[in-house]
This record gives C-alpha cells, structure tokens and sequence, in this order.
C-alpha cells in the first residue's frame, strides 16, 4: 500500500473570465459507432457499468479549430476491482486525441492550434453528470520546441506530450462539454504527473510547475525536490536518473519506484488551469505523461515486471458479442 504524504493545501482557484468565442468553427457531424468494454480476468474481478452520452455543437473557444463532434454513445467502462479505492476521487478517464497540433507543430496542420483530449467524467463527485463526455483542451501559451509532435497525444492509458532536450512550455488547460461545447467548471478535478526523472549526470532534467491546486500528494520516499516560486506557484523537480525501461505501463498498478517519480494533484471548482514543463540541458528528449486521476492516493503497489491486467476489450453489436 502508498505511504503517501500529507497533501499541502493552497489557494482556491480564483475565478476566471470566460474565453471570447471568436472564430466559431462549425463541426461536421459523423456517426459513431457503440463502444462497449468487456475482459475476463482470472487474476482480478471485473465490474463493468454502463452510461450513454449523445451530442453535437461547435467549439466556441479561442485558438482551435473545428473537429468532428459526434453524435456518440460510449457503452461500457470496465474497472477493476482494486480501483474501487479510487471511487471517491475524481477521474476524467482518457478516451482518444481528437487532434494533435500544439503551438501549430503538427501532426494534425489545420486543425487549430492545440491537443483535443475526449475524456469521460467517471470519478467522485460527478453525480448526474457521471459519464458525461468531457473534451480536455490544452493550448501551448509560449513558444515549444517538440522532440517528434507526431508522438504527442495519449500513449497507451496516458496523455503524453514530449520537449526537446533544454527547452520548456507553458500549457493552457480547460474543460468543455462535448455535447454543448460550453466551458465547464469542474467540482473536482485531478492529475497525476508520472516518470519524472533526469538523464545521465541530471542531464535532460524534467520539472513540472503549477498552481491552483488544493493539495498535492507525494509519497514519503519521494524522489522529488519541491520548490515554491514568487508566484506562489509550485515546481516538481526529477532527482534521479530513468530512462524508458522503467516507465509505468498502468496508471492504477505502480511499482514503489514509479510512485517516487509522481505526483498527484487535486483541484475544487476548476475551469482554467496553467502548467509549464520543462526538459534541462541535454541531448535527451523527455516525455511527459499525465492522467486525470490522483493515482498516488488509490494505485495498487506491484513489484518491477508486473503485468497489468488485459485492456478494455471492444466488441460492435450485432455481428460481434462479448464471450464470458
């Protein structure tokens, strides 16, 4: 089980003003095919819950451009069953990239400037509201200088956005109803920053600086140094050397060193929220990767090698059925 440390409260998020809709972009519309999620699993419990969501706008927000908005129904997440531990926590669980192009970088040219994360809204908290699709916007407000923007994205369970070897990016993060296209405020929100380490002699070393946040969480061994900034802002710092080996694969299933190398952070009544990663001098190229859950407080702790369950399986009705 984590030891994980006492979260450090901060400044409520103050109120922000609602971006100027300029450029509405008309979206056009394309039919979606039902996604259900069924897995057998010998080792784990399965439990799955249904939910349906349905909707199509436009996006009424500065700087992005028009992407296919769906008439949509999403039927189906699968958990298991040591992530019951988790359900009193906020979880935006991450679904597809809807568009990569942040800072206008590419791989997606012409779809605006940005990265398009569909996101279902599964965690504590959600109420009515539980499975409402939730578009995760990030816009790049300063200069960025990518390794390879093709990688940008999700990998695997993870959203991942990579920098160059001694450069850094200041993000914007904002939610929006995927049906309505309005700009959400978010009861409860969270991320978990994940693999934060350095090259060969601190080389390539990463940091991520934030605030806004409620609380952040650590574990008692953390391989992380704290910083505070004149801002009041808060900074993240790798302390120690990794390199792709010992990258997590499963957000919820966490070696102790994985768990060294992370952190979680929870907001209240959060609309608009700024970040800014940050790669040292190198020659190494960093990957940054988040999820929208406190993993630190509710991941289950495996020993190096472990293999996490099998994924969501997804089955098209009617010529394909789930065999259980």
């Amino acid at each position: 089980a984590l030891s994980a440390g006492t979260g450090r409260s901060h400044l409520q998020p103050q109120p922000l003003e609602e971006p100027q809709p300029e450029g509405l972009a008309s979206c056009r519309l394309r039919p979606k095919h039902l996604r259900a999620a069924t897995v057998l699993s010998i080792c784990s419990g399965l439990v799955a819950v249904s939910f349906g969501i349905s909707g199509h706008s436009v996006f009424p927000w500065e700087g992005t451009g028009a992407i296919d908005t769906s008439t949509s129904s999403l039927r189906g997440e699968v958990t298991q069953l040591e992530s019951d531990r988790c359900a009193k926590y906020p979880y935006l669980k991450f679904i597809k990239t809807e568009y990569s192009n942040l800072a206008n970088r590419g791989p997606d040219r012409g779809r605006g400037e940005g990265i398009v994360y569909r996101t279902l809204d599964l965690g504590g908290g959600a109420g009515d509201e539980y499975g409402k699709e939730v578009l995760l916007v990030i816009n790049a407000t300063s200069a960025y200088f990518p390794f390879a923007s093709r990688l940008n994205g999700m990998t695997g369970k993870y959203g991942s956005i990579n920098l160059r070897a001694g450069s850094s990016v200041d993000l914007r993060m904002r939610m929006y109803d995927a049906e309505t296209m309005m700009l959400l405020t978010m009861p409860e929100m969270a991320f978990t920053f994940f693999d934060l380490d350095a090259g060969h002699n601190g080389a390539s070393q990463e940091s991520v600086s934030l605030n806004g946040f409620s609380s952040y969480h650590l574990t008692s061994d953390t391989e992380l140094v704290v910083t505070t900034g004149s801002d009041g802002g808060y900074t993240f710092t790798a302390s120690t050397y990794g390199n792709s080996s010992d990258n997590p694969k499963d957000p919820m299933f966490l070696t102790e060193q994985q768990k060294n190398r992370a952190v979680s952070l929870l907001f209240h009544q959060i609309s608009d929220l700024t970040c800014t990663l940050k790669a040292g001098p190198g020659k190494d190229p960093r990957f940054f990767i988040f999820v929208g859950r406190p993993s630190l407080l509710c991941a289950v702790t495996v020993q190096a090698g472990f293999k996490p369950p099998l994924p969501d399986l997804h089955f098209q009705p009617p010529r394909e059925v789930p065999v259980v």
